[in-house]
């Protein structure tokens, strides 16, 4: 799974910014971005903020998880206290460890990525009425699939490195 990680990241945000990026002008000037209850829309802001927002999102917060993931581990280990953790001090265990947990932050910045694209569609979405309406029938399983695919990484991710 590791030899496919990065690949896979990459695809993911290039695609995830490609689809906002080429699907942006389906939005009014004034985009809402915040639903109140019943799915109001309470929140709004300039269609070009809204695009360089979500695009930073799309391809700026994967990249971060996948850095924090997969770098800073190995140059400040002390910064985690992972000496402390008997695992993470084995050096025969560590370099597994090391390498199961970029591979967790690579493929978990994936998802984060393809999420934010569920976002924006969901937000294409909900500016068909007008006024804007949150469609719970697009977002909540967007929302569930992405809170069921991290739990799946994470107890991928905890089961490898226990083996490591």
């Amino acid at each position: 799974m590791q030899r496919f990680a990065w690949p896979l990241f990459a695809a993911a945000i290039i695609l995830a910014v490609a689809l906002i990026l080429s699907t942006e002008s389906q939005l009014p000037a004034v985009v809402a971005t915040h639903f109140g209850p019943g799915g109001r829309a309470d929140g709004f802001i300039p269609h070009d903020r809204y695009v360089a927002l979500i695009v930073g999102l799309a391809a700026g917060m994967p990249l971060a998880l996948a850095a924090v993931m997969a770098w800073l581990p190995r140059v400040a280990p002390k910064l985690f206290k992972l000496d402390r953790c008997k695992r993470w001090a084995d050096p025969k265990a560590r370099p597994a460890i090391l390498a199961s947990t970029a591979t967790f932050g690579v493929l978990e910045g994936a998802l984060v990525a393809a999420f934010v694209a569920g976002v924006h569609f969901t937000l294409i979405a909900s500016h068909e009425s007008v006024p804007p309406r949150l469609d719970k029938a697009v977002f909540i399983p967007i929302l569930v699939a992405f809170v069921v695919l991290t739990l799946a990484a994470c107890f991928v991710h905890t089961r490898a490195t226990r083996r490591a």
